[in-house]
């Protein structure tokens, strides 16, 4: 995404779009770790490699402290619009 569509990967905060890359990394650690379980004989279920979520389906989104600003009595998270 960093290379693909800059204009949104730069809008995010940092801690966001690092921990959303390390994600990332980690699913496709798990992925080829599986694929070469498999290739071993050591794996029998189908392995696939991860993909985009569909619409409104359930994820999870890891947000810093660095990435809230309280006003008041409520909490706003903070992306950039530039």
């Amino acid at each position: 995404m960093r290379e693909t569509q800059p204009h949104i990967y730069k809008r995010l905060p940092s801690q966001l779009a690092q921990n959303t890359e390390r994600k990332l990394h980690q699913d496709y650690n798990s992925f080829f770790g599986l694929l070469k379980l498999k290739n071993e004989g050591k794996h029998d279920a189908k392995v696939k490699p991860p993909k985009y979520k569909k619409d409104r389906g359930l994820f999870s989104v890891y947000f810093g402290t660095r990435t809230f600003v309280r006003k008041g009595d409520k909490v706003q998270l903070t992306v950039s619009i530039t």
